[in-house]
This record gives C-alpha cells, structure tokens and sequence, in this order.
C-alpha cells in the first residue's frame, strides 16, 4: 500500500526476539570476528588453562582451543552454550552467573568483547571483579575488554545513534538496526537492536531486543578495578595492539591480582 505522506504509514511493529533466533544472529553477525584474537594469543600463559567468561556460541573459545588452550567458558544463555559446544565439544561449559562463580582456580581468566559492560550496576560490576580475583591462581592474569563513553564520542556529543548492516543468505536477507541512547543521568547506554528478515516468498518477520550497558569513563574503571584488588599491567585501546588512539571507545586491559 502506497501512503500520501509518512505521517500515515504504519509504526513498526516488532515481536521480542527469542533466545534461539538472537543465537543463529548472533552467530550470523559475530562468528567469524576474530580481530581480538591477537589479544589473548599475546597475554595468555602458554597453552594451559583458561576460564571465559560470557564465552556465548564459542566465538573465541574456538580458535584457542585448536591453539593449545583448555577453555572453561561460562555464560546465563542455555542456547549460546548449546552452540559453543556444538562448535568445540572440548569445550567445558557452565551455565552461570558470571558474579557469582563457583569453579575451581585457573591460571587466567578472559572476559571479551564488553561482557562486563554488561553488568549495568557498579556493585555487580565489583562483585564480578571479585570473583575473578578469588578464581585466578596465584600469578595468574585477567584480560578483559569493556567499552568507554569519551566525550568525543558522536554518541557522547549528539545522544544518539543509529547504525544498520545487512546479511545476505540467498533466498533469505537479514536487516539489523542498532539505536543506541546514552542516558547520562542513569550512567547507562540504552541499545535497541532491531532484526528484520525478509524472505523471498515467506514470511517476513520483526523482532527486537532491548538492553542497557554501562557508560563509565576510563578513569571510572580504573577506580573499580583497583577496589577490587587489580593492577592495570597493560592497556590497549584498539585491535592492533600498537599505536594509542585516545578516542577509541575500546579498552583492552591486562590485569593482575595485587
């Protein structure tokens, strides 16, 4: 139906998105991201044993375990670890809350791509910390990434943003929309990821999911992770490991129990 202006077309209407559908997305969009690789294949011990946390369809898990390296991955999510050990049957997975671990100790523990970012209450925040510390063997290290709001930031500057990539799967093309909202007053980011697929001759279907991280500045998360009985022996702040790019939103963090 054609429509004489965009004042009368319809409002999207989105379903939420369910668990096993956010999972093959998830896998769609994610699967074959590997540039923080370098990261962990740089600061791990040589191949012995490793804790993930937030390991989700075993996007990292993968490749260090045909380098060498025992994972343990832990994650709330009964379907991304139905995949990750699909993926990786060496895998040893635990569905778990990531602040409240009740595992033995490991040499190091991993927490990647903005899991902690995740944790939207600085008191959750600190008890994860603090259950990583009580988790790590003596000697051992935690490396972590988490994202930063800076003040440079378009979405620090403008409030909000919009993104979208589209997925082509033969007969079948995935349309993902990411609003992101910072809410300052609230130290939080709200994302609203939007998936529209669209199948030829099908159904198409609408489906959302909505979540808050946090907005904490670097400075903020050094404060939390010295609380919580860490020393920063490292920061990076992109992929590369190399040259500093002080507006990244990335910080890739190596830390070690005081």
């Amino acid at each position: 139906m054609i429509y004489d202006s965009y004042d009368d077309e319809p409002e999207d209407q989105f379903t939420e998105l369910d668990e096993e559908s956010y999972t093959a997305f998830y896998q769609l969009e994610m699967g074959q991201f590997k540039e923080d690789l370098a990261f962990y294949e740089k600061h791990l011990p040589a191949k012995g044993r490793v804790l993930e946390l937030g390991c989700g369809a075993g996007r990292l898990s993968q490749p260090l375990i045909k380098s060498g390296w025992q994972l343990t991955g832990v994650d709330l999510s009964p379907s991304m670890l139905k995949r990750a050990g699909e993926m990786s049957p060496q895998l040893k997975t635990h569905c778990m809350d990531i602040r409240q671990l009740q595992l033995d100790s490991f040499p190091a523990i991993i927490a990647p791509y903005n899991v902690l970012n995740l944790l939207t209450e600085i008191e959750d925040i600190k008890k994860c910390l603090r259950s990583v510390h009580g988790h790590l063997l003596a000697g051992g290290v935690f490396l972590a990434e988490f994202a930063v709001l800076r003040e440079e930031s378009t979405l620090f500057q403008q409030g909000k943003t919009f993104q979208f990539q589209i997925f082509d799967m033969g007969d079948e093309r995935l349309v993902k929309e990411i609003i992101r909202h910072h809410l300052p007053e609230e130290g939080l980011i709200e994302i609203e990821e939007r998936y529209r697929l669209r199948i030829r001759g099908g159904h198409n279907s609408d489906q959302r999911r909505v979540f808050r991280i946090n907005a904490l500045r670097e400075e903020e998360w050094r404060q939390i992770i010295g609380s919580c009985g860490f020393s920063v022996e490292k920061v990076y702040n992109n992929y590369t490991l190399k040259e500093a790019d002080t507006e990244s939103g990335r910080v890739l963090a190596v830390l070690r129990p005081q």
